[in-house]
This record gives structure tokens, C-alpha cells and sequence, in this order.
């Protein structure tokens, strides 16, 4: 076929004690060429969502306090998959997109609470996968 839908958590091996997150992610990627050939080109939309927890030292009054965010983008790209072996691929792609986020704090004296939607930027992205088909 020439369609492909993924949905993964992703795994952030590199956080701290400081910084908790979560993350998923929903894609539709459409192969022009198939996914026979060993090198094909796919288009994709990505959907995805982060859920991220810092643990901040607010030093005036050396008191901890907690920042919650919750992201939401929705992006657009292109990238190249290999095929290694009958159904294992590694791949790459670089993606462009809008998003918006809010942020809940236990201080908000300190910094203002956001909400979703009221504000949006811009994010790239780039990425290295590995795949198998099923």
C-alpha cells in the first residue's frame, strides 16, 4: 500500500530529576512510490502531543515549586525510509508545523498561567527512526 499510520509514546531517555515528560505521537504518512522499493519518499502529518513537569527552585524564598505544560503541534514534512530487510526500515524526516501549549503553575505571582490556543509558534522538526512492518 501507499498509506501508513503510526501511533507511538515516545521515550525521553535524557531527562533529569528536575524534568518529568510524556509524550505521543499520531502520524499519516503517504508513500507516492509504495513501500516495495528498498529507498522510498513518504509525505507526512504528524500529530502530536507533550506533557512535561518541571521541578523549579525558586530562589528568594528557597521554595520548590512546580510548572506543568501541555503541548500540542501539528506538523507537516516529507522524509526517506530504507528498507534493511524484508519488513525493517530506518528512516529520517524533517517536518515544519504550528503549535500552542498552556502552562499551569504553582506560583502563578512568579509567572502567569497560559492558556491553550490563546497563543501558537512555530516548530521544526527532525527525526531517526526505526521501523518494522507487521
Amino acid at each position: 500500500g501507499k498509506n501508513q499510520l503510526e501511533f507511538g509514546i515516545v521515550i525521553y531517555p535524557f531527562s533529569n530529576n528536575n524534568y518529568q515528560m510524556f509524550s505521543c505521537d499520531f502520524n499519516y504518512k503517504y508513500f507516492p512510490n509504495g513501500i516495495a522499493n528498498r529507498f522510498n519518499l513518504f509525505f507526512e502529518t504528524n500529530f502530536n502531543f507533550f506533557h512535561t513537569t518541571e521541578f523549579r527552585h525558586f530562589h528568594p524564598n528557597y521554595d520548590f515549586y512546580d510548572i506543568k505544560k501541555n503541548q500540542l503541534n501539528l506538523n507537516g514534512g516529507y522524509g526517506f525510509q530504507y528498507n534493511v530487510f524484508k519488513k525493517t526500515y530506518i528512516g529520517t524526516n524533517i517536518n515544519i508545523g504550528i503549535g500552542t501549549e498552556n502552562r499551569i503553575e504553582d506560583r502563578p505571582d512568579f509567572l502567569p498561567t497560559k492558556q491553550l490556543f490563546n497563543n501558537y509558534y512555530l516548530n521544526v522538526g527532525f527525526g531517526i527512526n526505526i521501523g518494522y512492518r507487521f
